[in-house]
């Protein structure tokens, strides 16, 4: 759902500035992230919970018990929730790309860098996350090699780092102020180094 607003931030940004600082301008950010938030709260109190299956090393909706029918256990929000998210994540990354075509040739004063960037950035954490979706909706639904659940469950646990990796690699504005808290905290160290050593 995440990725849904980062979509349509970036798309905004591309399309229709003044829509963009409008939804997203000043601490409007918050208030939108808090759909997210209540989706997800949503899904936690009123959808079966996934439970964790030291057997088979991941986390599963059946619970693996002896004579139990594994189909009163699936999730079918769940899945609805996976295919739509997917689904949408796919047709707004398209229309994206080819705004982004569009308005590269059309000049919008975004240099050629600034563009690949904000794409590069963008296309690794839909892939990373459209990715994982497909891989744990297979592994709820078909019998699989132990291999194929471990895969999935530490790409779904990489792929909440692949963000902060996208942003410190291809996003200039981050990088900036990540080496300018690095400098800063090694002034403070400095300066408290040069206190200690003059009493």
């Amino acid at each position: 759902m995440i990725s849904l607003v980062l979509l349509a931030n970036r798309l905004l940004n591309l399309r229709n500035k003044p829509l963009m600082h409008k939804i997203f301008g000043n601490n409007r950010t918050y208030a939108v992230l808090l759909i997210p938030l209540s989706y997800t709260t949503c899904f936690c109190l009123f959808t079966y919970p996934v439970i964790f299956n030291s057997d088979h090393s991941g986390w599963f909706f059946y619970t693996f018990a002896p004579h139990h029918d594994p189909r009163n256990y699936y999730n079918y929000p769940h899945v609805v929730n996976n295919v739509f998210i997917l689904a949408a994540v796919c047709s707004l990354s398209l229309f994206y790309y080819r705004s982004v075509a569009r308005f590269s040739d059309i000049g919008s004063g975004l240099s050629t860098w600034e563009q690949k960037s904000l794409f590069i950035q963008c296309a690794i954490i839909w892939c990373v996350n459209t990715a994982m979706s497909l891989t744990h909706i297979y592994i709820q639904f078909f019998h699989k090699p132990s291999y194929i659940v471990l895969i999935g469950h530490v790409g779904w646990q990489l792929g909440h780092v692949f963000p902060a990796v996208a942003y410190l690699f291809f996003n200039s504005t981050i990088q900036r102020e990540v080496l300018l808290l690095f400098v800063r905290d090694k002034r403070r160290a400095l300066d408290q180094s040069n206190v200690i050593t003059t009493f």
